[in-house]
């Protein structure tokens, strides 16, 4: 449905959240493949903005190994929910609230959003470092890793656009 096209559709850079992947220590500064990933108060607010806010529900449950389970209800058009579900492990940084917001992450995307994220292979961008313990750790994503960042998601959407025209 058209609804569903729309859940699916691709998010703007700024909606998006960027995680440091695999890191290089080859050469100065260290570089990493940044993971994309969507906050769900964004995946919140499409639903709401799409499907209504009165037109979708949502329900956890604990899963093996005390992570979460996240079931996503979507109202069909007899009335009935259509439940999809996915599950994620507990964080060790506020384990409850992060388990619950990454299971519901990964049942939106059972309904499509930001599914197509995981096709995107992201460019080695720099990342800025610091000491800890005596060991160096991974800061954030440079402001130019975020310019070839953006650069390279404008690439990725338009070859996905023209694949499928």
């Amino acid at each position: 449905t058209e609804q569903l096209t729309a859940l699916a559709a691709p998010f703007t850079f700024d909606e998006l959240l960027w995680r440091p992947g695999p890191v290089s220590k080859k050469r100065e500064p260290w570089t990493t493949k940044p993971l994309a990933y969507i906050d769900a108060r964004v995946a919140m607010d499409r639903l709401d903005a799409i499907i209504g806010p009165m037109n979708w529900s949502n329900r956890y449950a604990v899963g093996s190994q005390g992570g979460q389970i996240c079931e996503i209800g979507i109202r069909d058009e007899s009335g009935e929910f259509i439940f999809k579900a996915d599950g994620a492990q507990n964080p060790a940084i506020e384990p409850f609230k992060g388990g619950c917001s990454d299971a519901f992450k990964r049942a939106c995307a059972r309904w499509g959003m930001g599914r197509y994220l995981y096709g995107m292979d992201s460019p080695w961008v720099p990342v800025e470092t610091y000491e800890f313990n005596g060991q160096t750790k991974v800061r954030k994503i440079t402001k130019n890793g975020m310019i070839e960042l953006r650069n390279a998601y404008d690439r990725f959407l338009l070859g996905r656009a023209q694949r499928q025209t």
